[in-house]
């Protein structure tokens, strides 16, 4: 059971940074400003994040652009380097973007479980990539109105736990308007209240099927997207926030000082 908790928190970390919608009430505000700055990507950007409990992971978000004749696609991988220097992927997505906001077309999130090294005689981490069915892959909307409530929705069978199935849903409602102060610069953003839930049924034993609730605060920042969230799961709580932007050579910087990890892509 502790294996598979701490499986759903990982999965849970990839998929706060997945799920970016906005809906908010004053109309004199223009969402898309506040996703991804999807323009700015023709060269790749690389959002680092860092996190309130030094014993959580850094995530490093990896974003660039597709276009082709008539359309415009987001491609994003993110990536977390635990505290013992291993750095793995932890979600793919690709998303269209449209006159309306943004869709998800393909996506896939990792699991890890920790194996013995049969060489060096030391434990390290071992990925599995979970087969995903995207239910709802309308993320975000430009032209929310009023009392609306966004609402992403995937599911997957566990890589790992093999009779584990789980569906995955984040409802997000609008909180309040704002302004933050990170990077050197103070920007407009707009906070979220988040709701994630995950079932997981058991086909081997019913007894063995969970369902959890955690609760996250979301901040988006103008000209940025998403640069802060604050999240309770149980009695714990973190916050990660954006430290700073980083180029793609930067980050192959950080590839190279970091520990590679083994996945399965079955």
């Amino acid at each position: 059971m502790k294996k598979t908790v701490k499986l759903f928190i990982l999965a849970f970390i990839a998929f706060l940074f997945l799920t970016s919608a906005i809906k908010i009430n004053d109309a004199s505000l223009k969402y898309k400003d506040f996703y991804f700055p999807v323009q700015k990507l023709t060269t790749p950007q690389v959002y680092h994040y860092t996190c309130s409990n030094q014993k959580f992971e850094d995530l490093y978000r990896v974003m660039s652009i597709l276009k082709t004749k008539d359309s415009t696609f987001l491609i994003t991988d993110i990536y977390q380097l635990d505290t013992n220097g291993f750095l793995s992927p932890v979600e793919s997505i690709k998303e269209l973007i449209t006159d309306m906001g943004a869709e998800v077309l393909s996506y896939s999130n990792y699991l890890y479980k920790t194996e013995i090294d049969s060489v060096f005689n030391a434990s390290k981490p071992v990925g599995f990539k979970a087969k995903t069915n995207i239910i709802d892959g309308s993320i975000f909307s430009w032209n929310l109105r009023g009392n609306q409530q966004l609402q992403w929705k995937y599911q997957y069978d566990n890589p790992i736990d093999t009779h584990d199935f789980t569906t995955v849903t984040k409802n997000r409602n609008f909180y309040r308007n704002g302004k933050i102060y990170l990077m050197g610069n103070t920007y407009e953003t707009c906070v979220f209240n988040d709701t994630l839930n995950y079932r997981v049924y058991n086909t081997l034993k019913k007894s063995n099927s969970l369902n959890y609730n955690y609760l996250q605060k979301s901040y988006y920042a103008k000209g940025l997207g998403l640069c802060k969230y604050e999240r309770k799961f149980g009695d714990q709580g973190l916050t990660y926030t954006l430290k700073e932007i980083l180029s793609s050579d930067e980050f192959e910087e950080v590839k190279l000082n970091s520990k590679s990890i083994k996945i399965n892509n079955n």
